[in-house]
């Protein structure tokens, strides 16, 4: 059998977004339990604990392994009043031996402080992801190539994790070969995005920006920013954007900036390991 390691990415994605919703967002879903708080639940433990619990317990599942299936589950659970963890679910799937995988180790992770809301203690709504990623000797790495695959993807989702391109240039073989940016955008099932800066000099990423989307025809969505460090002019804003599939792994994004008459232009490759590994994530204020 082939030798794989494990590299785990723990996102804490919906806890950091809350911290910055927007007024005009509910905070508190029909079951009461709150989305948005003033202080988010945190893991009783350290962080090193945290990710010790993790990276001791997950397995490679076999059926997994052997298919060599990559990618990231998204868990969500809640976090009670009294630290209480509950209602665990995957809200973004990649295979279900991984899913199984995934929610089982999450649910290791017992000893939370609850969050707060105006000073009382609150549920609070909770997302993890865990990342799978398979690492072979002999296996070629992603050597920034994806297959061309024609127009009119009837399979084709933005949901996903995708990948900033600085360039992209057609080859022989119907592939492209594509040189990226230290830059991810994470389309999540629930309708929540986040765009993320991966620091290639240290152990540290930047969430640059954070909010929900909504797909409102076949080639356009917006995303409404709740928090934006690179373009604070957005905060508040439905940003409308045209997307094109160039391939079911190559999206064109076409957007306008406010203020200005010049469209811009971005071109993302959909990804299933970041090409930068980032063991955490930090907040930008």
């Amino acid at each position: 059998m082939k030798k794989f390691t494990l590299s785990i990415l723990l996102v804490w994605i919906s806890c950091i977004i809350q911290l910055f919703a927007q007024d005009n967002v509910p905070q508190v879903d029909k079951d009461g339990v709150y989305m948005y708080t003033d202080q988010m639940p945190v893991y009783k433990g350290s962080k090193e604990e945290r990710d010790k619990i993790i990276a001791e317990n997950l397995k490679y599942p076999a059926e997994a392994s052997l298919k060599q299936i990559e990618g990231v589950v998204l868990v969500q659970f809640v976090i009670g009043k009294k630290g209480n963890v509950s209602n665990f679910k995957v809200i973004r799937s990649i295979h279900p031996s991984l899913d199984e995988e995934a929610l089982r180790v999450v649910k290791m992770l017992k000893k939370w402080i609850p969050g707060r809301h105006q000073g009382k203690p609150v549920s609070v709504r909770y997302n993890i992801p865990v990342n799978f990623k398979l690492s072979v000797p002999q296996k070629e790495q992603w050597d920034n190539t994806v297959d061309l695959v024609p127009k009119c993807q009837e399979n084709a989702s933005l949901q996903g994790v995708w990948q900033l391109c600085l360039g992209v240039d057609p080859l022989p073989g119907g592939k492209y070969r594509i040189k990226t940016a230290p830059v991810l955008k994470i389309l999540s099932s629930d309708k929540t995005f986040i765009n993320l800066y991966m620091n290639t000099m240290g152990n540290t990423s930047a969430i640059t920006a954070m909010g929900t989307y909504q797909q409102t025809s076949d080639t356009t969505y917006y995303e409404y920013i709740f928090q934006s460090v690179t373009d604070p002019q957005l905060l508040g804003v439905k940003n409308n954007i045209r997307f094109e599939f160039v391939t079911k792994n190559i999206l064109v994004l076409n957007y306008r900036m406010p203020g200005k008459e010049q469209e811009g232009k971005e071109m993302w490759v959909r990804v299933v390991q970041p090409k930068v590994e980032q063991p955490e994530i930090i907040k930008i204020l």
